[in-house]
């Protein structure tokens, strides 16, 4: 599944138009040497990438609150997140 994954994304890449933006993320990070399945950190990988968006790919210490505090950013959104805002972004 993840192969399968990994072939679309140049394609749906290629269907982006304007303001879109692919953003990747996941609810939390896991360590892939724990040999268990349990959350291990809090860092999560992120990925954004849009017609109008430099690329972007999230530095080690990024978190679910870095991403919500760069999406307010982005966005001019109300609301406060205890995060970093990933200015390479906006």
């Amino acid at each position: 599944m993840l192969q399968e994954f990994d072939a679309f994304i140049p394609r749906f890449w290629e269907i982006l138009r304007g303001d879109d933006q692919l953003w990747i993320t996941a609810d939390h990070g896991c360590d892939p040497t724990f040999t268990g399945t349990d959350h291990t950190r809090e860092m999560v990988p992120w990925l954004a990438y849009g017609p109008r968006l430099t690329p972007f790919v999230g530095q080690a210490r990024v978190g679910l609150g870095d991403i919500g505090a760069t999406l307010t950013a982005l966005w001019n959104l109300p609301g406060a997140f205890s995060g970093q805002v990933a200015t390479a972004l906006l």
